[in-house]
């Protein structure tokens, strides 16, 4: 008896490690593998960028009720009126109002005054309306939300415009004349305003003011040092201030760096930088001044740009990267090179057999690099090729299981 036992348990150990190994085999790789694919890297310098532009507050000290008719971030020329002055806040309502129906009014009647010929064409309406509402999906996806609300009033009117053609809605006759009696009747009640505040120079305009405007202006980027940058602190904004405008397309980036990394840049330079706006990621800049401090080891560089948009003129610092160089190739991860017999390259797995390719490194960082795509298919790291990131004992023919 006490023999069968032990025979039954050995059959037993011996079924659980022949299970154990069975697992193992199936699940155990002696290396793993990543493919190489096309890709980019970018060398640059990061820095913590503080805006300096010309600016001048816009000042409202008088009693009443402020009706912008500008928004925030938008362009207004000279002269342009930037708000109303009225009585109340059910005037500035009320001037609210008109403006929604104006606008709806005017859009009616573009649609009405379309040329019925062009109208026909419901092939390239159609083609359109895919157009508009893929603009409006991207501006949604990259976070574009002012440009999503203009691509949405924009596959509106297409749309508006779809449904006449294929008699869907033809008549907005009678919509467009209660809009007109909406409006009459607001316009009647709408008292005249008492003042307003004009633009003196045309440029873009920000309804907030963060002290800074008075302080960092493009009059002081030649005395720029890192002391300076360092030791700024706005001034207190006062009650009457009601926003600024931002009066020149050409505007600066100023950034502290150390002295050897200043070295690698020269007045007069044209550079690219990274941000992380959404409507602006990258901006075109040309190196304005190099000032290195007289007692550190550091320098201030300062970029001109003569791009614009509402989030430039409304951002005063954040972090961005200035670019040297961008790299494309076949980006792989460092871990994946070797050294053999004196050349850099990385294993590849062809079949069942490991074969040893040489590379080019274009660039590299501590996890990333980028290699040449050849175009020697025969010897050469070729697109998708299984590269092997992690295993030992690797040698040229190696056969894997």
């Amino acid at each position: 008896m006490k023999d069968n036992k032990f025979l039954k348990f050995l059959l037993g150990f011996v079924l659980v490690l022949f299970l154990a190994y069975q697992i193992y085999a199936a699940l155990y790789r002696p290396i793993e593998t990543q493919s190489a694919v096309y890709g980019e890297m970018v060398e640059g310098v990061n820095i913590n960028a503080v805006i300096i532009r010309d600016e001048s507050l816009v000042n409202f000290s008088s009693s009443g009720v402020l009706h912008f008719n500008v928004e925030s971030g938008k362009r207004i020329e000279k002269n342009g009126v930037i708000a109303h002055v009225y009585s109340g806040e059910e005037q500035s309502i009320a001037a609210s109002q008109i403006k929604a129906l104006n606008d709806k009014i005017a859009s009616i009647e573009e649609l009405e005054s379309y040329n019925a010929i062009t109208a026909a064409d419901l092939d390239l309406l159609n083609t359109r309306v895919k157009e508009g509402l893929n603009n409006l999906k991207l501006a949604c996806a990259y976070g574009n939300f002012e440009q999503a609300g203009e691509n949405s009033e924009e596959l509106m009117m297409i749309l508006n415009r779809r449904q006449m053609v294929t008699d869907a809605a033809t008549d907005f006759s009678g919509q467009l004349q209660s809009l007109k009696a909406e409006r009459e009747k607001l316009q009647a009640a709408l008292s005249s305003p008492q003042g307003e505040i004009s633009a003196h120079v045309s440029g873009y305009f920000i309804d907030t003011a963060d002290g800074y405007e008075e302080i960092l202006t493009p009059a002081d980027i030649e005395k720029l040092t890192p002391e300076i940058l360092d030791g700024l602190k706005p001034n207190d904004v006062k009650n009457e201030v009601v926003g600024k405008l931002v009066s020149d397309y050409k505007w600066y980036i100023a950034a502290t760096v150390s002295v050897n990394d200043s070295l690698a840049y020269k007045t007069g330079d044209t550079l690219t930088i990274h941000t992380n706006l959404k409507a602006n990621p990258e901006i075109s800049v040309k190196v304005e001044r190099v000032n290195i401090s007289s007692v550190s080891d550091r320098a201030v560089i300062v970029f001109s740009c003569q791009e614009m948009s509402s989030e430039l003129a409304t951002l005063r610092s954040g972090a961005m990267t200035v670019v040297n160089g961008v790299y494309k190739g076949l980006k792989l991860p460092r871990r994946a090179l070797r050294i053999v017999d004196s050349k850099t390259g990385v294993y590849v797995l062809s079949g069942m057999e490991l074969k040893f390719t040489p590379v080019e490194i274009l660039y590299r960082d501590e996890e990333t690099m980028i290699c040449s795509l050849t175009n020697d298919s025969a010897s050469g790291l070729r697109l998708y090729d299984e590269v092997v990131v992690k295993g030992k004992n690797l040698y040229d023919g190696k056969i894997i299981n």
